[in-house]
């Protein structure tokens, strides 16, 4: 009995070391804090190059970087990051999906989307009547930015042109290179990848620009998401990250090692194709009130086209982050 007491009483010491040793990340001070980012490869993770590179030089930062929004939904849906990047249709789907488990802090990258053409016939959107285009992200912000520029010009998306989606935008790319389909809407790395195989195929249309032309919405695609649990546990963890980010998007807009960086962490595979993608692909760092006010009115357009494309319903108030100055 005596032994027991003894057993019982060192468990009562003991237990709440072992309690304590078992919290999360969250309970660390700010500056002990391990931010958990995921990412992705392409124009919406390419800002983060700098930021990784700092990461081995004693930043708290960790890094996921995914090929396709798919890879981090999960992660998303279970809360398992404190920062994400993600395409803006995903974000507004995820937040009604998780009952608003994180905000939207900053947009980072405008339009990416290009007509390609294996020939000369394309010079303005109404030459796109009566053409077959191939192109992916059916369901998704691509499939919208296209049908919004087609019926802007008085073509009617789903009887005046041929859109055949593919699933795999790898396989797209590839099919494009190789002059086995003569027209696909891509966007950038892919581009520059497919203009470096085939001298014989040019840019068409620049999407951005015919969204310009018919739209005085900034058109944009992707956007930085933070969880709420961040930003209730670690204000100042969050604002030195964002802080940072926006830093690391300057240097990747204007420094000539940029190239070099986003293929070393993953982002780009190749460094003439990085070299060429990085200025046509529009990453930016936009935050407050202009990224809630282009944020609305991207979705606004979006939930015209598709609702569901968006989660359903426009998100609430609640959907937008406004840092502490």
């Amino acid at each position: 009995m005596k032994k027991l007491s003894v057993f019982f009483f060192a468990l009562f010491l003991v237990l709440p070391l072992l309690l304590l040793s078992c919290k999360k990340n969250d309970s660390l001070p700010d500056d002990d804090y391990t931010i958990n980012i995921k990412t992705l490869a392409g124009p919406t993770g390419m800002g983060m190059a700098k930021l990784m590179e700092d990461s081995q030089n004693g930043k708290n930062y960790v890094f996921t970087v995914a090929q396709n929004p798919q890879d981090i939904q999960a992660d998303i849906v279970k809360g398992d990051f404190d920062i994400a990047a993600l395409p803006i249709n995903l974000a507004s789907a995820l937040y009604e999906k998780t009952n608003h488990s994180f905000k939207i802090a900053a947009i980072n990258t405008l339009g990416v989307l290009y007509i390609l053409e294996n020939g000369d016939t394309i010079k303005d959107v109404k030459d796109l009547a009566g053409k077959t285009v191939f192109c992916f992200g059916q369901g998704s912000t691509p499939e919208y930015t296209l049908r919004y520029i087609l019926k802007e010009n008085s073509i009617d998306p789903d009887s005046d042109i041929d859109i055949q989606f593919v699933t795999d935008q790898t396989e797209l790319t590839a099919k494009m290179a190789s002059s086995a389909i003569k027209t696909a809407m891509l966007p950038e790395p892919s581009v520059s990848a497919v203009l470096q195989k085939n001298n014989d195929i040019r840019i068409a249309l620049d999407i951005t620009k015919e969204w310009d032309k018919v739209s005085d919405q900034t058109l944009f695609q992707g956007c930085i998401v933070v969880n709420n649990s961040m930003i209730r546990n670690h204000p100042d963890a969050l604002k030195s990250f964002l802080d940072d980010y926006k830093a690391s998007v300057e240097f990747i807009k204007t420094d000539d090692s940029a190239s070099s960086l986003v293929v070393k962490h993953g982002i780009i595979p190749n460094e003439a194709v990085a070299k060429s993608a990085i200025p046509n692909s529009n990453i930016c760092y936009i935050d407050g009130e202009e990224m809630k006010s282009l944020t609305v009115n991207m979705l606004e357009i979006l939930y015209s086209e598709n609702p569901k494309s968006i989660g359903g319903k426009l998100p609430d108030e609640n959907f937008y982050y406004q840092q502490q100055k």
